[in-house]
């Protein structure tokens, strides 16, 4: 009947819907690129002074108790990258040594092959998916054990880069952090960088201090500052040397995502995998994907059973559909994976500037445990709610069909009492027209009534 399949429809959507989402979002910053790099960020500074050196030397105390004291004496005023102008002015404006603010900027360089995603730099969900008229990418940021959660969410901020009076490009970040691991140049592609867990902190710091490779926060900002199209940022990032292993997530139009699982260097282990090629995700062949889930690990590769994010978001991309996916419905599906650890989640369409959006993580932070312990979590209130809606549904069905028997049975009864009178005819009859009419009615709101949207 058609009640019935409207209240399991609704089950299926409010199972769908349920879950952690994501709260306010973050102030907006400009950063002039035509001013002077000690000048860039005083604005943010200045706002939030206190909270970047606390959260500083929070990194800091965390990272000598680990054992990593020896880093800072390797990240001196000789290791130099793009931008250190711009973060010695930071260290200076909050009274740290540029040493901490360098060291904090890079910490990505003391995470290597742990086994676990805890330990992780970024190590988030993202997404890139074809919707009807657009591509979308949303990713979920995440801190490493080296960094404070409550900290880190109250330092985002979404910045806007000006060049000549115009916004270049933009992006999410934790102020005091001048890299960009999340950002969108306008009109032209969107980029996430991931951690990809390979490598050893030895080789990390010295492709750092030595000068083989840049942090791929820097490479973002550097791309993004550049002239270059979708096509070739993407050649590009495949070629550019980096100082740690990683994913790099890029976007533009309709059918246009990749992911770049890069090493140090542009030779050896580097694969790219674009939207809608075939390509084999976790030993399961894909022949033509309309998204691309990138979590830590390669896509050939399959997680470990304790990491159910790939397989629980590509199991609601699966159930949206392309024909039905939104910006909204793509952010809401990420926020469905938000951990303790997670920062914030930024959703794109790269051809649609104005649709950039972030929204901070109201989880209550904890002390780092298994990411999949949110998503796991997830699942089982879905299961939950689909069960008692599924069971309410067969408890409805049965009742109507109940109450039909026993309206047929009287009538029945009172045919045969009054088999010779002439009324029992007549409101046989008119009890038939009634439930005819009725039928015509369900079938007419039926085929006319347009399905509930996931949005």
């Amino acid at each position: 009947p058609i009640y019935l399949t409207r209240l399991i429809t609704v089950v299926v959507v409010a199972g769908y819907c349920v879950g952690p989402v994501g709260g306010a979002s973050p102030p907006v910053y400009n950063i002039n690129l035509d001013a002077a790099e000690a000048d860039r960020w005083k604005q943010v500074c200045n706002a939030y002074k206190d909270g970047i050196k606390a959260f500083y030397e929070g990194v800091v105390t965390a990272v000598n108790k680990d054992g990593f004291d020896w880093y800072w004496s390797q990240v001196d005023d000789t290791t130099w990258v793009p931008y250190s102008e711009e973060i010695k002015a930071l260290a200076e404006c909050v009274g740290v040594e540029y040493v901490i603010a360098a060291g904090v900027n890079f910490i990505d360089v003391l995470i290597s092959k742990t086994g676990t995603t805890t330990d992780l730099p970024w190590a988030g969900v993202g997404a890139i998916a074809n919707g009807p008229n657009y591509l979308f990418h949303s990713l979920n940021f995440e801190a490493n054990k080296y960094q404070s959660v409550e900290a880190m969410r109250s330092l985002t901020i979404d910045v806007r880069f000006i060049k000549n009076g115009q916004v270049l490009y933009r992006g999410t970040t934790i102020a005091g952090m001048v890299t960009l691991y999340t950002g969108q140049k306008d009109d032209f592609y969107g980029i996430q960088v991931s951690n990809r867990p390979r490598g050893t902190v030895l080789d990390n710091v010295n492709a750092l201090v030595q000068g083989w490779g840049h942090p791929p926060g820097v490479v973002t900002r550097m791309m993004m500052e550049g002239d270059g199209t979708y096509s070739e940022v993407v050649e590009t990032v495949g070629n550019v040397a980096l100082s740690v292993n990683a994913y790099i997530i890029l976007s533009a139009g309709l059918g246009e995502g990749t992911v770049v699982a890069r090493n140090y260097t542009e030779q050896g282990d580097v694969t790219v995998y674009r939207i809608g090629s075939p390509m084999v995700v976790g030993g399961v062949e894909n022949p033509s994907s309309w998204y691309i889930v990138e979590t830590n690990y390669d896509l050939t590769d399959q997680p470990p059973a304790t990491d159910t994010r790939r397989s629980s978001l590509v199991t609601s991309l699966n159930a949206i559909g392309s024909s039905q996916l939104t910006f909204d419905a793509l952010q809401r599906t990420l926020q469905q994976l938000l951990t303790p650890l997670s920062i914030f989640t930024t959703t794109m369409s790269p051809t649609q500037v104005a649709a950039y959006h972030t929204e901070i993580s109201t989880i209550e932070p904890v002390t780092p445990s298994p990411p999949s312990s949110s998503s796991n979590h997830q699942t089982e209130t879905f299961l939950i709610i689909l069960s008692v809606g599924l069971v309410i549904a067969a408890i409805v069905y049965f009742l109507s069909q109940k109450h039909h028997r026993e309206k047929l049975g009287n009538l029945s009864e009172k045919l045969r009492r009054e088999k010779e009178g002439g009324t029992a005819g007549t409101e046989a009859q008119t009890y038939s027209t009634f439930e005819g009419q009725q039928l015509n009615d369900d079938v007419e709101e039926e085929n006319t009534e347009a399905p509930p949207a996931l949005v």
